[in-house]
């Protein structure tokens, strides 16, 4: 049996970058709220960091 991949929308990591960014709980503890893998949240960050706003366009990887 295969484990089916989880999918978040645009808005779902946008808050999850601004809680980050709030500085009002740990990376870790954020993570673990939202059951979002550690690495993934950080690249969620790194992109929103690199591209702003305009980060997360939709489907499929930026070439």
């Amino acid at each position: 049996m295969s484990k089916s991949r989880k999918v978040y929308d645009r808005e779902f990591k946008l808050n999850a970058v601004r809680l980050i960014q709030s500085e009002e709980a740990t990376f870790k503890e954020i993570t673990e709220d939202l059951g979002v893998n550690y690495y993934t949240l950080y690249e969620w960050k790194r992109d929103y960091e690199k591209n702003g706003e305009s980060a997360f366009p939709g489907n499929g990887k930026k070439v």
